[in-house]
């Protein structure tokens, strides 16, 4: 799925990964022409060198930031190589660009604990009825 926003945009997979081993390619491509979209200024060129940052995120990553600027992914920068996390980036790898590979992998444990389901825990009805109560 792609997401556009101010001139940006995010490719999200379609699929979740919860156990297992995961692993893919990009591959960093010439420059592109501009996809016109609602919001677009105007002008910007047509051609552009973009940035890319290449990694793994939660379903919880929102879909109006990059991916790595919040707290539930990590990516890759083309910038200089950082990997960016909660909007904090930690030196890592050397710059990359057209022409270049960047493979990502990621190794997912099976859960050790389980979670009890929160719809079970009175204190959760307590809440939901003084809530439901104060808003009428």
């Amino acid at each position: 799925m792609m997401h556009v926003v101010q001139g940006w945009a995010s490719i999200f997979g379609s699929h979740c990964a919860r156990t297992g081993k995961w692993y893919y390619e990009v591959t960093v491509k010439d420059d592109y022409k501009n996809i016109d979209f609602i919001g677009r200024n105007p002008g910007v060129p047509e051609s552009t060198r973009g940035h890319v940052r290449v990694g793994y995120a939660c379903r919880y990553q929102r879909y109006g930031m990059p991916v790595g600027q919040g707290n539930f992914g990590f990516a890759l920068s083309d910038v200089d190589g950082a990997v960016v996390n909660g909007g904090t980036k930690t030196r890592y790898a050397k710059p990359f660009g057209r022409g270049d590979v960047v493979g990502c992998y990621l190794s997912l444990e099976s859960s050790t604990t389980e979670m009890e389901d929160p719809r079970k825990d009175p204190k959760l009805h307590l809440y939901l009825q003084r809530e439901c109560d104060s808003s009428g």
